[in-house]
Protein backbone atom coordinates (compact mmCIF):
# COMPACT_ATOMS: atom_id res chain seq x y z
CA UNK A 1 0.00 0.00 0.00
CA UNK A 2 3.18 1.86 -0.22
CA UNK A 3 1.90 3.47 -3.72
CA UNK A 4 -1.49 4.40 -2.07
CA UNK A 5 0.02 6.11 1.05
CA UNK A 6 2.10 8.59 -1.52
CA UNK A 7 -0.61 8.74 -3.76
CA UNK A 8 -2.73 9.95 -1.04
CA UNK A 9 -0.51 12.65 0.55
CA UNK A 10 -0.31 14.07 -3.60
CA UNK A 11 -3.95 14.21 -3.72
CA UNK A 12 -4.26 15.65 -0.02
CA UNK A 13 -1.51 18.47 -1.07
CA UNK A 14 -3.51 19.10 -4.26
CA UNK A 15 -6.54 19.26 -1.91
CA UNK A 16 -5.54 21.52 0.46
CA UNK A 17 -3.88 23.90 -2.34
CA UNK A 18 -7.26 24.05 -4.35
CA UNK A 19 -9.33 24.97 -1.26
CA UNK A 20 -6.68 27.97 -0.24
CA UNK A 21 -7.49 29.11 -3.82
CA UNK A 22 -11.27 28.67 -3.54
CA UNK A 23 -10.97 31.03 -0.12
CA UNK A 24 -8.46 33.51 -1.97
CA UNK A 25 -11.09 33.89 -4.64
CA UNK A 26 -13.94 34.28 -2.03
CA UNK A 27 -11.55 36.86 -0.18
CA UNK A 28 -11.97 39.47 -2.83
CA UNK A 29 -14.36 42.43 -2.27
CA UNK A 30 -15.99 45.07 -4.50
CA UNK A 31 -14.76 48.20 -3.47
CA UNK A 32 -16.52 51.35 -2.69
CA UNK A 33 -15.08 52.92 -5.70
CA UNK A 34 -15.78 50.32 -7.80
CA UNK A 35 -19.34 50.29 -6.57
CA UNK A 36 -19.28 54.19 -6.33
CA UNK A 37 -18.80 53.96 -10.23
CA UNK A 38 -21.80 52.01 -10.55
CA UNK A 39 -24.40 52.48 -8.62
CA UNK A 40 -23.37 56.45 -7.54
CA UNK A 41 -22.23 57.55 -3.98
CA UNK A 42 -25.64 56.55 -1.82
CA UNK A 43 -25.85 53.25 -3.25
CA UNK A 44 -22.07 52.89 -2.76
CA UNK A 45 -22.86 53.67 1.18
CA UNK A 46 -25.63 51.59 1.28
CA UNK A 47 -23.93 48.49 0.19
CA UNK A 48 -21.03 48.95 1.83
CA UNK A 49 -23.07 48.76 5.30
CA UNK A 50 -24.05 45.32 4.03
CA UNK A 51 -20.89 43.84 4.10
CA UNK A 52 -20.89 41.94 1.09
CA UNK A 53 -18.76 39.36 -0.13
CA UNK A 54 -18.00 38.62 -3.60
CA UNK A 55 -17.82 35.06 -4.47
CA UNK A 56 -17.11 35.88 -8.12
CA UNK A 57 -17.87 39.00 -9.96
CA UNK A 58 -21.73 37.69 -11.13
CA UNK A 59 -22.33 35.39 -7.85
CA UNK A 60 -22.67 37.87 -4.96
CA UNK A 61 -23.75 36.45 -1.17
CA UNK A 62 -24.70 38.76 1.19
CA UNK A 63 -23.72 38.36 4.69
CA UNK A 64 -22.79 34.24 4.69
CA UNK A 65 -18.91 34.69 4.32
CA UNK A 66 -19.01 32.47 7.27
CA UNK A 67 -21.01 30.08 5.90
CA UNK A 68 -19.07 29.63 2.68
CA UNK A 69 -16.02 29.62 4.04
CA UNK A 70 -17.05 26.52 6.65
CA UNK A 71 -18.33 24.93 4.00
CA UNK A 72 -14.89 24.76 1.85
CA UNK A 73 -13.57 23.89 5.13
CA UNK A 74 -15.84 20.77 5.56
CA UNK A 75 -15.64 19.88 2.08
CA UNK A 76 -11.37 19.72 2.54
CA UNK A 77 -11.99 17.65 5.85
CA UNK A 78 -13.97 15.19 3.80
CA UNK A 79 -11.18 14.89 1.12
CA UNK A 80 -8.56 14.82 3.17
CA UNK A 81 -10.07 11.71 5.04
CA UNK A 82 -11.13 10.39 1.35
CA UNK A 83 -7.69 9.99 0.41
CA UNK A 84 -5.92 8.79 3.48
CA UNK A 85 -8.80 6.36 4.29
CA UNK A 86 -8.05 2.56 4.27
CA UNK A 87 -11.64 1.21 5.37
CA UNK A 88 -14.63 1.21 3.03
CA UNK A 89 -17.01 2.76 5.52
CA UNK A 90 -14.38 5.53 6.31
CA UNK A 91 -14.15 5.90 2.14
CA UNK A 92 -18.29 6.07 2.65
CA UNK A 93 -18.43 8.80 5.30
CA UNK A 94 -16.00 11.04 4.25
CA UNK A 95 -17.77 11.00 0.30
CA UNK A 96 -20.87 11.91 2.17
CA UNK A 97 -19.44 14.58 4.21
CA UNK A 98 -17.66 16.06 0.76
CA UNK A 99 -20.86 15.54 -0.90
CA UNK A 100 -22.76 16.93 1.73
CA UNK A 101 -20.95 20.49 1.46
CA UNK A 102 -20.53 20.58 -2.28
CA UNK A 103 -24.73 20.33 -2.96
CA UNK A 104 -24.45 23.60 -0.42
CA UNK A 105 -22.23 25.58 -2.15
CA UNK A 106 -23.64 24.70 -5.78
CA UNK A 107 -26.76 26.45 -4.87
CA UNK A 108 -24.81 28.95 -2.77
CA UNK A 109 -26.15 32.06 -5.01
CA UNK A 110 -29.64 32.22 -4.26
CA UNK A 111 -30.22 35.10 -6.86
CA UNK A 112 -30.10 32.52 -9.81
CA UNK A 113 -32.31 29.84 -10.96
CA UNK A 114 -30.17 28.03 -12.60
CA UNK A 115 -27.82 27.81 -9.62
CA UNK A 116 -30.65 26.74 -7.51
CA UNK A 117 -31.28 24.04 -10.39
CA UNK A 118 -27.76 22.55 -10.53
CA UNK A 119 -27.83 21.98 -7.24
CA UNK A 120 -30.83 20.27 -7.09
CA UNK A 121 -29.56 17.97 -9.96
CA UNK A 122 -26.50 17.37 -8.25
CA UNK A 123 -27.90 15.91 -5.34
CA UNK A 124 -30.69 13.61 -6.90
CA UNK A 125 -27.64 12.35 -9.01
CA UNK A 126 -25.22 12.02 -6.23
CA UNK A 127 -27.29 10.47 -3.91
CA UNK A 128 -28.12 8.08 -6.93
CA UNK A 129 -24.48 6.87 -7.10
CA UNK A 130 -24.10 6.61 -3.97
CA UNK A 131 -26.61 3.68 -3.34
CA UNK A 132 -24.66 2.23 -6.18
CA UNK A 133 -21.68 2.87 -3.86
CA UNK A 134 -22.64 1.59 -0.62
CA UNK A 135 -24.79 -1.57 -2.71
CA UNK A 136 -21.25 -2.28 -4.06
CA UNK A 137 -19.19 -2.27 -0.59
CA UNK A 138 -22.06 -4.53 0.55
CA UNK A 139 -20.93 -7.08 -1.63
CA UNK A 140 -17.78 -7.08 -1.52
CA UNK A 141 -18.30 -7.21 2.45
CA UNK A 142 -20.65 -9.86 1.76
CA UNK A 143 -17.61 -11.75 -0.18
CA UNK A 144 -14.93 -11.18 1.82
CA UNK A 145 -16.29 -10.39 5.36
CA UNK A 146 -14.69 -7.38 6.02
CA UNK A 147 -14.64 -3.69 5.08
CA UNK A 148 -10.70 -3.05 5.71
CA UNK A 149 -8.94 -2.69 2.51
CA UNK A 150 -5.55 -4.12 3.90
CA UNK A 151 -7.50 -6.78 5.48
CA UNK A 152 -9.32 -7.59 1.62
CA UNK A 153 -5.80 -7.92 0.24
CA UNK A 154 -4.67 -10.33 2.58
CA UNK A 155 -7.82 -11.97 2.03
CA UNK A 156 -7.79 -12.44 -2.00
CA UNK A 157 -4.20 -12.77 -1.39
CA UNK A 158 -4.64 -16.56 0.01
CA UNK A 159 -7.97 -16.87 -2.07
CA UNK A 160 -9.86 -17.92 1.36
CA UNK A 161 -12.79 -16.62 0.11
CA UNK A 162 -15.72 -18.30 0.95
CA UNK A 163 -16.81 -19.69 -2.90
CA UNK A 164 -20.84 -19.39 -2.70
CA UNK A 165 -20.04 -15.83 -2.21
CA UNK A 166 -17.41 -15.71 -5.00
CA UNK A 167 -19.64 -14.19 -7.62
CA UNK A 168 -20.76 -11.25 -5.25
CA UNK A 169 -17.44 -9.74 -5.70
CA UNK A 170 -17.16 -8.80 -9.53
CA UNK A 171 -20.94 -7.64 -9.25
CA UNK A 172 -19.48 -5.36 -6.52
CA UNK A 173 -16.22 -3.93 -8.15
CA UNK A 174 -18.60 -2.83 -11.18
CA UNK A 175 -21.06 -0.83 -8.62
CA UNK A 176 -17.84 0.64 -6.73
CA UNK A 177 -16.94 1.47 -10.11
CA UNK A 178 -20.23 3.07 -11.28
CA UNK A 179 -20.31 5.40 -8.26
CA UNK A 180 -16.49 6.65 -8.38
CA UNK A 181 -17.22 6.82 -12.19
CA UNK A 182 -20.33 9.41 -11.21
CA UNK A 183 -17.47 11.91 -8.98
CA UNK A 184 -14.89 11.55 -10.95
CA UNK A 185 -17.28 12.11 -13.81
CA UNK A 186 -15.81 9.34 -16.15
CA UNK A 187 -18.05 8.81 -19.82
CA UNK A 188 -20.78 7.82 -19.40
CA UNK A 189 -21.48 9.31 -15.64
CA UNK A 190 -20.57 12.71 -16.23
CA UNK A 191 -23.96 13.82 -17.61
CA UNK A 192 -24.31 16.39 -14.28
CA UNK A 193 -20.75 17.76 -14.72
CA UNK A 194 -22.18 20.68 -17.35
CA UNK A 195 -25.24 21.86 -15.38
CA UNK A 196 -23.65 21.92 -12.47
CA UNK A 197 -20.28 23.61 -13.42
CA UNK A 198 -22.46 26.40 -15.33
CA UNK A 199 -24.79 26.73 -12.27
CA UNK A 200 -22.32 26.49 -9.63
CA UNK A 201 -20.30 30.14 -8.52
CA UNK A 202 -17.00 30.16 -9.96
CA UNK A 203 -14.70 29.64 -7.22
CA UNK A 204 -16.81 26.44 -5.96
CA UNK A 205 -16.64 25.44 -9.63
CA UNK A 206 -12.94 25.47 -9.80
CA UNK A 207 -12.36 23.73 -6.28
CA UNK A 208 -14.97 21.34 -7.49
CA UNK A 209 -12.96 20.63 -10.81
CA UNK A 210 -9.18 20.08 -9.20
CA UNK A 211 -10.07 18.81 -5.49
CA UNK A 212 -12.56 16.41 -5.66
CA UNK A 213 -11.47 14.88 -8.81
CA UNK A 214 -8.01 14.28 -6.77
CA UNK A 215 -9.86 13.18 -3.50
CA UNK A 216 -12.02 10.76 -5.53
CA UNK A 217 -8.98 9.15 -7.75
CA UNK A 218 -7.03 8.70 -4.72
CA UNK A 219 -10.10 6.74 -2.84
CA UNK A 220 -9.72 4.50 -6.24
CA UNK A 221 -6.40 3.59 -7.00
CA UNK A 222 -6.26 2.53 -3.03
CA UNK A 223 -9.14 0.70 -3.59
CA UNK A 224 -8.21 -1.26 -7.00
CA UNK A 225 -4.58 -1.83 -4.85
CA UNK A 226 -6.59 -3.76 -2.51
CA UNK A 227 -8.04 -5.98 -5.36
CA UNK A 228 -4.74 -6.23 -7.10
CA UNK A 229 -4.18 -9.53 -6.32
CA UNK A 230 -7.93 -10.41 -7.44
CA UNK A 231 -8.62 -12.19 -11.16
CA UNK A 232 -8.98 -8.48 -13.10
CA UNK A 233 -12.10 -8.19 -15.13
CA UNK A 234 -12.37 -4.62 -13.90
CA UNK A 235 -9.29 -3.61 -15.14
CA UNK A 236 -10.82 -3.89 -19.22
CA UNK A 237 -14.17 -1.72 -18.21
CA UNK A 238 -11.98 0.98 -16.05
CA UNK A 239 -9.87 1.29 -19.33
CA UNK A 240 -12.78 1.07 -21.90
CA UNK A 241 -14.55 3.80 -19.09
CA UNK A 242 -11.10 5.58 -19.68
CA UNK A 243 -11.14 5.88 -23.51
CA UNK A 244 -14.65 6.65 -23.94
CA UNK A 245 -13.73 10.01 -21.30
CA UNK A 246 -10.50 10.94 -23.08
CA UNK A 247 -11.94 10.53 -26.61
CA UNK A 248 -15.60 12.17 -26.30
CA UNK A 249 -13.69 15.16 -23.81
CA UNK A 250 -11.41 15.72 -27.01
CA UNK A 251 -14.28 15.65 -28.90
CA UNK A 252 -16.20 17.94 -27.56
CA UNK A 253 -13.48 20.02 -26.68
CA UNK A 254 -13.02 20.69 -30.53
CA UNK A 255 -16.60 21.93 -31.06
Amino acid sequence: MALADGLGLFASAAVLIAAGLALLLALERVSDFTLAEKSGPAASQSDAQDHRVTVSPRHRVTNRAGAYYSLILLATAGMTALTTASDFMTIFVALEILSLALYILVGFNPREARSGEAALKYFLLGAFASGFLLYGIALIYAATGTTNLDQIARHLLVMSMPLPFAPLLPVGVGLLLVGFGFKVALVPFHMWTPDVYQGAPTPVTAFMSVSTKAAAFAALIRVLAALASYDRPWLLALAVLAVLTMTLGNLAALR
